[in-house]
């Protein structure tokens, strides 16, 4: 929990890729102070390639992922 805007990135409620590349600046900030990465879950349930893409990007940008297929 001690995590930079932690509590903005575990919300229940789904953030647009801004909101999410927003929040994520604190977080990327350390992980580069600390040269560390995060690891990840991703599920996807995005029906849409191209939206499913834009959002796997976004995360790609700031963590490892490991993507889980349902």
């Amino acid at each position: 929990m001690a995590l930079p805007n932690i509590d903005r990135l575990t919300t229940a409620a789904p953030l647009s890729r801004a909101e999410f590349t927003s929040a994520m600046q604190g977080l990327d900030r350390l992980s580069k102070e600390k040269n560390c990465r995060h690891y990840v879950y991703v599920k996807n349930r995005v029906t849409n390639l191209n939206d499913f893409n834009l959002s796997r990007y976004a995360i790609e940008n700031f963590f490892y992922k490991l993507e889980l297929r349902s």
